[in-house]
């Protein structure tokens, strides 16, 4: 059916932040949408503060807020069942969630264009089918679809029968899969089988061949070609293994190029959310807008920075350096010790020579009088000098070594006001690739966790040897500020590579966020053995010509596996302050917290992004018990297909109780031949293999089944 000249319109608006805050990138979508419908609900999912209810009352929106379970697809119940007594007289209702920004363009043409437009329900974009002859008579599941992060519905549907059926049929919830599985892959299918008519306002069936999911693996080209007016928030934060799958891996930095013709506000609005919210060594991947530090640049009216040495075997050497490059008043040592080689040079240029306080050396340089600082490391350890010597060529090769470079660096700061840091690239010469799979001590991590309040801990944890970086004054006063309220055993103990990974883990709280420098010689290097490399890794493991990245790496081992424990005190599960935790991937796993005053529940996830092979999990703790929320398990196998692999844990919920979760092998596991033949190979094939196998023929033979009869 088409619509009159002036439609009814309702909106159902799903919404979860994981601070409780409706910060201006929100708003802004959220108004935009609000601003063409006669009534509006936002659902909540957990939390919202006070300001944020007051500017969904100022829209005129009715507020409801609801528990953080069931995802986006209960939270559109609800909002539907408040809505109940004004559907039969609404044209449209759409229903819509939070995952998407914009709009980037004006939203009343293609309304407009979809009023004109002979259906009955309608999406912005569609995800492909799951084959080239999946048609209406194939499962639902594997058809093309609407993708559910925006969906309208005709008077047609809403006043039919199939419509209250469907909502009320819904099975519960569980985790992001199902949400995909039981919601976004059904609903299409369910009503085209009503004899409901469909479309998209951005027709993308002719990319289809070039990305089945094109609104993340063509994100780019759908804003500037098709017209589309949003694109996905994850696009800012998709991990390793999702660009290179959806694309070359360049899908968000070409999106992000392009938002550079938005109004300035709008992205300064959608980096602040991205600061916010998501790691920040993914934003990093995924952003790619280096600072290019060899890039000439007009002298900027204040170049008000300051070259910080720190004690070492390489210090005399750079300040050396530096003293012929700029002026002494502008280069400072950070020692202890008056009588070296280092401070007898600053005494010879008429450097400063600085004296390192209690905590993390580099904030000695607050006594200067600069606002950006070049913090050159260096590693003293015995046995590491050609390391540090590695590093620290690397650092001037990446981050420069002379006047221009200052004048590079200062420019980037003083024309983003979001960057706290520039930090090299990885560096690959000798030890220092290992040294990156570090993980951070207990007492690092204590750090971390201060300066990160809550944030997912940004990899990687432990920088390598000698590290040295670009650094804003504000973001060494904020690592002052952490160091200040640390115990004494953890100042003390903290060497200076701890100490950067501490201070790029405090930069998101404070708005601020990192970048790397580079310049073109060493991005020809990056280049040119960091593809020889990848193809070294791909030869050395055997891989097929099947093998996506995350396969070679699955290969090789895998990458660590992160954890959390999510602890819901009365207002459901939220990422802040959740304890997090890193294991080897294919190794076994252990952690331990403890239990806050007042929960009432507590959630496992012992990955993020992957299915997931468990085997013999328990909890240490008396009296407490762990379960699969969305795996499947087989005697003291569990199994999870999903890529947010949940665990329920019960018990008594005691505040104070330190409880103890534990298993004897957790490993990353597809669908793909490579995965099965890692399980094969660590368990041999009579082993957990058979049973992984037999379980996933009838996992698969019950969601079949399911996507079949559960509706009529």
């Amino acid at each position: 059916m088409k619509l009159g000249a002036s439609p009814r319109r309702a909106l159902v608006w799903a919404f979860h932040d994981v601070d409780g805050r409706l910060d201006a990138a929100n708003e802004h979508y959220l108004g935009a949408l609000v601003a063409q419908v006669e009534r509006a609900v936002v659902v909540v999912n957990g939390e919202l503060d006070e300001s944020g209810r007051e500017r969904v009352e100022r829209m005129g929106a009715t507020l409801l807020v609801r528990e953080n379970h069931g995802y986006d697809v209960e939270a559109f119940k609800a909002g539907i069942e408040a809505l109940e007594p004004l559907i039969p007289e609404l044209d449209e209702l759409i229903v819509a969630n939070s995952s998407v920004f914009g709009p980037l363009r004006p939203l009343r043409p293609m309304l407009d264009t979809m009023a004109a437009t002979d259906v009955d329900l309608w999406g912005i974009t569609r995800h492909a089918a799951a084959h080239p002859d999946a048609d209406a008579s194939a499962p639902r599941s594997e058809r093309t679809h609407i993708q559910s992060y925006f969906t309208a519905y005709r008077s047609s549907v809403l006043r039919h029968p199939a419509w209250a059926d469907y909502w009320r049929t819904l099975p519960p919830i569980e985790g992001y899969a199902d949400a995909v599985r039981l919601h976004e892959m059904e609903q299409t299918g369910y009503f085209e089988d009503h004899g409901f008519r469909w479309s998209v306002a951005v027709d993308t069936s002719d990319l289809e061949h070039l990305s089945a999911n094109p609104i993340i693996g063509l994100a780019a080209r759908l804003v500037r070609e098709r017209g589309c007016p949003v694109f996905k928030r994850r696009m800012l934060y998709l991990s390793l293994d999702e660009l290179t799958a959806h694309s070359d891996g360049a899908a968000t930095a070409e999106l992000w190029q392009l938002l550079a013709a938005v109004p300035e506000s709008m992205r300064e609005e959608l980096l602040d959310h991205a600061i916010r919210t998501m790691p920040a060594d993914r934003l990093r991947v995924t952003l790619q807008d280096p600072v290019w530090l060899d890039q000439p640049v007009e002298e900027p009216a204040d170049v008000d920075a300051a070259i910080v040495v720190l004690e070492g075997p390489l210090a005399a050497a750079a300040i050396s350096g530096w003293g012929a490059a700029l002026a002494p008043e502008r280069i400072a040592l950070v020692t202890g010790d008056r009588g070296s080689e280092a401070a007898r040079t600053a005494e010879r240029i008429g450097a400063r020579v600085l004296a390192p306080g209690s905590g993390p050396a580099m904030v000695a340089a607050l006594e200067l009088e600069a606002e950006h600082f070049l913090v050159l490391g260096d590693d003293p350890r015995p046995g590491w000098a050609e390391d540090a010597r590695i590093a620290r060529s690397h650092a001037d090769a990446a981050l420069g070594a002379d006047a221009a470079a200052v004048r590079a660096a200062a420019a980037a700061f003083l024309s983003d006001r979001a960057l706290g840091a520039i930090v090299p690239p990885i560096a690959l010469g000798r030890r220092l690739v290992g040294s990156l799979a570090r993980t951070p001590s207990r007492r690092g991590r204590t750090a971390l966790d201060v300066a990160g309040e809550g944030r997912p801990i940004s990899r990687p944890a432990a920088p390598t040897p000698g590290a040295s970086l670009w650094v804003r004054r504000a973001a060494l006063e904020r690592l002052a500020d952490v160091a200040a309220t640390l115990p004494q055993p953890v100042r003390d103990k903290l060497e200076h590579p701890a100490w950067v990974s501490v201070l790029l883990q405090g930069l998101a709280p404070v708005g601020l966020r990192a970048r790397s420098g580079i310049t073109r010689a060493a991005a020809a290097t990056q280049l040119e053995i960091g593809g020889a490399a990848i193809a070294a890794v791909a030869q050395a493991v055997g891989a097929s010509a099947h093998d996506t990245l995350a396969d070679v790496l699955a290969r090789a081992g895998g990458r660590p596996l992160d954890s959390t424990v999510f602890f819901d005190t009365g207002s459901g599960y939220r990422h802040a302050g959740a304890p997090q935790f890193t294991h080897p991937n294919g190794g076994p796993l252990r952690v331990e917290c403890t239990v806050p005053s007042g929960t009432v529940g507590i959630r496992f996830d012992p990955a993020e992004g992957t299915g997931l092979l468990v085997e013999r999990i328990t909890v240490e703790t008396a009296g407490y018990r762990i379960r699969p929320v969305n795996g499947s398990r087989a005697g003291r196998l569990d199994l999870f297909s999903t890529h947010d692999p949940a665990y329920d844990v019960s018990g008594p919920f005691r505040g104070g109780d330190t409880i103890t979760i534990s298993a004897e092998h957790a490993e990353r596991i597809d669908g793909s031949t490579a995965a099965l033949e890692r399980i094969e190979r660590r368990f041999g094939p009579l082993g957990p293999l058979g049973r992984v196998r037999s379980l996933g023929v009838r996992v698969v033979r019950k969601a079949v089944r399911t996507a079949r009869t559960r509706r009529p």
